[in-house]
């Protein structure tokens, strides 16, 4: 029986690690697509793997795996139920100029890795429903265009949500699971389009332009009444009741997050001419500059309970720290204070601590403090390159991103003290996209 998923999207996350040597056949820039927006390609003679972790954290009992052949726009299951806890990645691979993208699960109790193959033609992941009932994704029709098809949880009973020649793209579901958002060009412009899942009725919003469709970042809010975008590094929202749009600041807005309930917007800003973590309620009022000082300031990351935010400070690379502020009023505060940088923060699901990686000891360690008291303790302690911790969904463990094998990077898993760290799967490739974690 397979539980509700309960994806928090407003921790979902994008970031960046690079280990000590380039695992594809040539380090160089991706470029980006509408399916794939955005992503950037390996590149550096001493980089590894640039790998993009998506973060979200899903609680389930037991999978069923799925091999999805979409040829005529439908899935079918073609493996079976596994128990245990469950980690769903995608990896993507450049073999002689050859981009491939593959889905796998791994089981973290057994160590086994199950390869999905292509869950779509378009080559890219499905997309579950919060849920966990239905999935989305992309099929590419003979004339060219894509289409977004909704199936049941097992991939069976498929069907065309988007309905248009045009190229659709991008779906992305709501809280409630019963609205799926995407991007379509129709009309010769992208446009936003809200599909009930239910009904199939379609709604058109808003249009972008072709700068907004490869740097867009679309979100939900978590009470399900409006969606963000940026365009011309402005951002906007949409009132899905009425269909207004409104910009919300004049900023130039890096990184939107919607705080937990779906009030506020945190995000990254230059427009001082430099960069600060401003937040802001959704109907534009309340702007308040939380980091306010002269070093780069970048990456907020909302508490689980929505009263704090962490972020990065710091004016190089070489001297970063991790900051917490009550997005109340207060004094920001240097959680970590060191240094050597410290990046990459993560918070515990209780939101009593903080996971992050830093270079304090040469290396690349995964460390962890508590919020309000407490010092930073090493967790990894090895002379490899480890970064990028993921809390799993109860908080008993971390998965990180390690060298320590040689050659090719793994994905590792490890209790949340640091004890019995482990070897889960093969990181090979350009990129790695965690989708799930479910337990």
């Amino acid at each position: 029986m397979v539980t509700g998923w309960q994806a928090n999207l407003v921790r979902l996350s994008t970031r960046e690690f690079a280990a000590s040597r380039c695992l594809s056949h040539e380090c160089r820039r991706q470029p980006s697509t509408p399916h794939r927006a955005g992503r950037r390609g390996c590149h550096g003679a001493d980089v590894a793997a640039m790998m993009k972790l998506v973060r979200i954290f899903t609680p389930i009992t037991t999978l069923v795996i799925l091999l999805m052949l979409s040829t005529i726009g439908a899935a079918r299951v073609v493996g079976s139920a596994i128990g245990g806890d469950v980690i769903a990645y995608e990896v993507v691979r450049d073999t002689f100029r050859i981009v491939r993208n593959d889905v796998f699960l791994v089981d973290t109790r057994r160590g086994h890795v199950f390869n999905l193959n292509r869950l779509s033609n378009a080559g890219l992941p499905p997309v579950f429903s919060p849920d966990g009932e239905h999935l989305a994704f992309i099929d590419v029709q003979p004339g060219g265009g894509g289409e977004i098809f909704v199936a049941d949880w097992t991939g069976r009973h498929a069907h065309n949500i988007s309905q248009h020649p045009a190229d659709d793209t991008t779906p992305i579901w709501s809280y409630d699971g019963r609205q799926l958002a995407f991007m379509s060009r129709r009309d010769d412009v992208w446009q936003l389009v809200v599909a009930d899942v239910q009904t199939g009725a379609l709604r058109e919003y808003v249009t972008y332009s072709e700068e907004a469709l490869i740097f867009a970042q679309l979100a939900w809010s978590p009470d399900n009444q409006h969606i963000l975008y940026v365009e011309s590094a402005r951002l906007n929202v949409v009132d899905l009741a009425s269909g207004r749009v409104s910009q919300v600041t004049e900023h130039n807005v890096i990184e939107p997050v919607w705080s937990p309930d779906g009030t506020a917007i945190a995000y990254g800003s230059v427009n001082s001419g430099n960069n600060e973590v401003y937040s802001v309620d959704v109907d534009g009022t309340h702007l308040r500059n939380l980091s306010d000082n002269p070093t780069r300031d970048f990456d907020p990351l909302w508490s689980p309970d929505g009263s704090r935010l962490a972020y990065v400070s710091g004016n190089s690379l070489d001297r970063t720290n991790i900051f917490v502020v009550d997005v109340q009023g207060g004094e920001a505060r240097n959680l970590t204070n060191h240094i050597r940088p410290d990046m990459e923060p993560a918070w515990s699901p209780d939101g009593t601590r903080i996971a992050f990686t830093t270079r304090r000891d040469d290396d690349r360690e995964v460390y962890v403090m508590r919020v309000d008291e407490g010092s930073a303790v090493n967790l990894t302690n090895h002379p490899a390159e480890d970064g990028f911790p993921i809390w799993s969904p109860d908080g008993e463990q971390l998965l990180f991103i390690s060298s320590r094998d040689g050659d090719t990077a793994g994905l590792f898993i490890m209790n949340a003290d640091g004890s019995n760290p482990r070897r889960l799967a093969d990181a090979n490739g350009i990129f790695i996209d965690v989708l799930a974690w479910r337990q």
